[in-house]
């Protein structure tokens, strides 16, 4: 890091690494610049998610060989991503300097690199390809990041890699994720449709509502209370008189409810929302 807009460099403890007016440069054996050891037997690929957050904690995410026993390597292993990967997150405390690492949830193998951003509140999030799922996991920063958990997955055929919309995370508090269907060879030169997906983050957790795709349904959950009804309405522009029902009302359980919308996935543009009486 620079603290003078590049003339000097520091390392992680804070030494000069470079100086810009002495012509000192940066190396791969000057001091204090590696925080992860890991050699060419760990199925890494380059280029994958960094960020800063506006706390100043570093935040990376690397997928590479598994660290526990019973994944080491063996003759034959591919070059990278294989089923021995899973996607790492390495953070920096920009108060002790120290450098922690978490594994994410192994549900989903290893497919594109990943993106990573963060929220107001220092939270993180992470998207990737796995097949053609986009999978969202998030951890907290109240928990230091030891709560890595699949927070959404959407199949529609996707391939490529994913993108995060930095700006309108902390801005708006809405994980806005670009990307691109699967191209088969018949859609060449063509092309295949582009995506925004987008999912609100920091719901409180007192009354969660979500939402997925089921091939071409849509379905919402919400949290409901017994002795309450429970109907879930569309409109394609949010305008006051456009909301119309979807299906019938049903009577809240105590938990979660599942409301779905046959054939909701196919629309181009589509907002929800669940209306409760009593």
């Amino acid at each position: 890091r620079s603290t003078d807009g590049g003339a000097t460099w520091l390392n992680n403890a804070g030494g000069v690494v470079a100086n810009k007016n002495s012509a000192q440069s940066i190396s791969v054996t000057s001091p204090g610049t590696i925080v992860k050891a890991i050699d060419g037997t760990q199925q890494m690929i380059n280029q994958q998610a960094q960020c800063v957050d506006g706390e100043g904690r570093v935040h990376v995410l690397m997928f590479h060989r598994r660290v526990e026993p019973g994944f080491e390597w063996q003759l034959g292993d591919g070059a990278f991503g294989g089923a021995e990967t899973a996607y790492y997150h390495y953070f920096r405390d920009p108060a002790t300097q120290a450098w922690s690492q978490r594994r994410l949830p192994v549900t989903y193998p290893v497919g594109s690199r990943p993106k990573v951003g963060y929220d107001k509140q220092a939270n993180v999030y992470v998207v990737f390809r796995s097949g053609g799922r986009l999978v969202v996991a998030s951890a907290s920063k109240a928990s230091v990041y030891t709560d890595w958990a699949i927070a959404a997955v959407t199949d529609y055929g996707f391939g490529g890699e994913p993108h995060i919309d930095q700006n309108r995370l902390t801005a708006d508090g809405i994980l806005s994720v670009f990307l691109q269907e699967d191209a088969p060879a018949s859609t060449v030169p063509v092309g295949t449709p582009l995506h925004v997906v987008e999912f609100v983050v920091n719901v409180p957790m007192s009354n969660p509502v979500s939402m997925m795709f089921l091939t071409t349904d849509v379905v919402v959950s919400v949290t409901t209370q017994v002795g309450f009804t429970y109907q879930l309405q569309t409109s394609s522009n949010l305008a006051p008189d456009s909301w119309t029902n979807v299906g019938t009302a049903a009577s809240g359980t105590g938990g979660l409810l599942a409301l779905p919308h046959p054939n909701g996935a196919t629309d181009s543009r589509r907002f929800y929302r669940v209306v409760s009486a009593q």
